[in-house]
Formats: structure tokens, sequence, C-alpha cells
């Protein structure tokens, strides 16, 4: 996976988090 698709990933999850389950944002910063 290169730094950019990660990248990407991120924004993402971080999106959902805001927008839908703050769970969903825990977990992905869990890893």
């Amino acid at each position: 996976v290169s730094v950019q698709t990660w990248y990407i990933v991120v924004l993402f999850s971080q999106y959902l988090c805001k927008t839908k389950d703050d769970s969903y944002c825990c977990a992905a910063n869990q890893g």
C-alpha cells in the first residue's frame, strides 16, 4: 500500500467518524 493510498484511507476514516459513527473512528485510530 502506497503512502498516498494510506493517506486517503485515513482521511476517509476521519470523514466517517465525523458524519456517521464515532466508534468506527476510535477503532481506526487504534489501528
